[in-house]
């Protein structure tokens, strides 16, 4: 595979390990944040369910690619109510990381490039590397956050992707800047991915705004924001 940029992020995540040991053997106080492992379990509501889902023959039968319909139909009501999105499709996968991967393999070719932000999620890394995809990487500005400015576009870019907030800094893309960024892609003919999995996990009163457009991917997890991530559902 063909990779037009060093990874950065990359060589500091095989660096974390070994730092993190070497402290925690001196005494000093350590706190993995490499990993977004909840320390909460599901809804117990949840639990119920599936408990019962268990007992209905059914369950162990094949079902739609997509999901179920009455699950689709539920998260299209519940993206309405909680982030004011209408008029997209959804599709149910194996987590949010077999969602990124589907759109991979449906939108690029070998030789496509896709444009990732620094520090980057690795396994959107290891997916695009997959597909074949071209992969650059571009510096984040002070704040953490894309400037819509910096985006090298060339004639083989084929999606942008944003993760907000962002995985692994928790910086979170205004608006205004998805907007922006929205835009850019649409005028050349380029995808927008934005992987929402901490859309929920902001503080001190800031909200992560959802953007859409006809060129937009949004991506959402049940695995952090509900304490979830053993059951591989996203969407």
């Amino acid at each position: 595979f063909t990779n037009r940029k060093h990874f950065p992020s990359q060589e500091i995540h095989s660096q974390i390990p070994k730092a993190m040991k070497e402290r925690s053997e001196a005494g000093m106080e350590v706190s993995n944040l490499m990993q977004g492992f909840c320390f909460y379990g599901p809804p117990d509501s949840a639990v119920a369910a599936g408990r019962a889902a268990l007992e209905r023959p059914e369950t162990a039968r094949y079902n739609q690619d997509a999901g179920t319909p009455e699950l689709r139909a539920a998260l299209v009501d519940f993206m309405r109510r909680e982030h004011g999105v209408s008029g997209y499709d959804v599709q149910v996968t194996a987590g949010a990381n077999q969602a990124f991967a589907n759109i991979a393999a449906a939108v690029l070719d070998e030789g496509s490039e896709a444009i990732l932000f620094e520090p980057a999620y690795f396994n959107h890394v290891m997916a695009l590397q997959l597909a074949g995809a071209v992969v650059t990487t571009v510096a984040t500005g002070p704040d953490l956050t894309p400037d819509p400015a910096a985006i090298p576009f060339s004639d083989k870019t084929r999606i942008v992707v944003v993760v907000t907030p962002s995985n692994p800094t928790g910086a979170i893309t205004s608006g205004a800047t998805l907007r922006a960024i929205a835009e850019d892609c649409r005028q050349r003919g380029v995808w927008l991915v934005i992987d929402y999995t901490y859309v929920l996990f902001t503080f001190d009163g800031e909200e992560q705004e959802v953007v859409t457009g006809d060129n937009v991917i949004l991506l959402f997890s049940f695995s952090k924001a509900f304490g979830m991530p053993g059951f591989r559902v996203g969407w």
